[in-house]
């Protein structure tokens, strides 16, 4: 049924998951939560994909401040327990935002300023420093990106 719902680009990508070793994104962790959505569906099926695979799933720090916001604000302590368990997956490596990364992310923004904003260049930049094969977002915006692998879900 799950496979049903998956549009033909990602089905090659989630097929594609086993020759990958590292893939990143805010979406891994974002939408993984956005529960009962179509793109809710398609990114936990090509997470557990991955983990199946032993693919190394990276996260930048920043996207704990992401996930965090909405739960913290609208106090939702089960939806805050959710990220929790995620960013303690044993597959999951965090980025952290240092020069290398800052620098990365600003010759993106310098390169898109039109299409990227801060925040996707220091997601981008993280999953570029730390040799990610794959970059999973829901913003369709980023498949102008080249010098990774976009996949949008």
């Amino acid at each position: 049924m799950l496979s049903a719902l998956l549009s033909d680009v990602t089905q090659t990508k989630r097929n594609d998951l086993y020759r990958y070793s590292r893939i990143t994104g805010v979406a891994i962790a974002t939408v993984y939560f956005n529960v009962g959505s179509r793109t809710d569906r398609r990114t936990r099926f090509l997470i557990t994909q991955a983990l199946k695979a032993k693919t190394q799933l990276v996260v930048s720090r920043l996207s704990f401040l992401e996930c965090w916001v909405l739960p913290l604000k609208s106090k939702n302590a089960e939806l805050l327990d959710c990220y929790d368990r995620f960013f303690r997956l044993p597959n999951l490596e965090v980025i952290e935002l240092d020069a290398n990364v800052i620098n990365t992310a600003t010759e993106l923004r310098a390169k898109h300023s039109s299409s990227l904003r801060t925040p996707d260049a220091l997601q981008l930049a993280c999953a570029m420093t730390s040799n990610c094969d794959q970059f999973l977002t829901g913003d369709q915006k980023l498949s102008v990106i080249t010098s990774i692998e976009v996949v949008v879900v």
